[in-house]
């Protein structure tokens, strides 16, 4: 730089580096990253795809209530014939999710979206199918929506109507459009995380808060006990059984180590 000052003159080198960062943030604007509405459009067989994929999981999970209302639906064990076909119709919409997601994956060839995903800077490809091909189901508590009227979400489906429509399943994508009680079904699940996020954090934390406070003056004295800042004994065994946390490694049974022993013994 100073060499270059010297053959040209301090106002040159300004000047020069000034229009080098413009021509810089104008490549930018041209060729830098970037993401929009038609960045989202997908191929058209892919849709079709998509509702192909829907279409068989709704015609499989009809299949199961008609079993269900019949009596034929063979219950788990320790369900009710009513747990295992709530059971058996989120694994098959769960199903649905991933075949949807592969076919999607292997739609999009080049996107920025899917860019940003695979490189790992935010987002995965349930967003993106979330945006572009199906949002899926919707939950409360872990299950199939079941609030709302006497034995139904809403008033225009028919009494212990068990369908996915019925249940919160949204087959539409948000680049799509949602119906009005698809809409409503994503609410409630929306309204759902954002109440846990905000609640279920500031218990745990103001839990862990109390827990540091009672235990902060506790130690394992010379003698192996432990006591608090008054000298009094807590507990004669840390933990109660005296074994390190931090050495413990969960393991399953070693059958061939029993087995060894055994024989060696005998």
């Amino acid at each position: 730089m100073d060499k270059l000052e010297k053959y040209y003159g301090r106002e040159f080198v300004k000047d020069f580096i000034y229009k080098v960062a413009l021509l810089g943030i104008n490549y930018l604007d041209m060729k830098g990253f970037s993401l929009g509405l038609t960045d989202l459009d997908v191929d058209p067989k892919v849709k079709e795809e998509i509702a192909k994929i829907v279409e068989k999981t709704e015609i499989d999970v009809n299949k199961m209530i008609e079993k269900f209302n019949k009596g034929e639906l063979i219950p788990m064990v320790g369900r009710t014939s009513e747990e295992t076909l709530e059971n058996m119709i989120k694994e098959r919409v769960a199903k649905c999710l991933n075949e949807s997601m592969v076919v999607l994956e292997n739609g999009i060839k080049e996107s920025p979206a899917l860019d940003m995903i695979r490189c790992g800077a935010r987002g995965s490809m349930v967003n993106l199918l979330q945006i572009v091909g199906l949002i899926g189901q919707e939950m409360i508590m872990g299950e199939r929506i079941e609030r709302g009227y006497y034995k139904r979400t809403f008033p225009h489906f028919k009494i212990n109507d068990r369908s996915l429509a019925s249940k919160g399943f949204v087959a539409h994508a948000f680049r799509d459009g949602l119906n009005v009680f698809e809409f409503f079904f994503d609410n409630m699940n929306s309204r759902e995380s954002l109440m846990d996020k905000s609640l279920k954090t500031r218990h745990s934390g103001y839990m862990e808060r109390r827990l540091i406070g009672a235990l902060q003056d506790l130690k394992v004295a010379y003698d192996g006990t432990v006591r608090d800042a008054a000298n009094r004994i807590i507990q004669f065994v840390p933990c109660e059984d005296g074994l390190d946390p931090s050495k413990m490694t969960r393991e399953g049974v070693n059958v061939k180590e029993i087995a060894r022993r055994l024989f060696n013994a005998s």
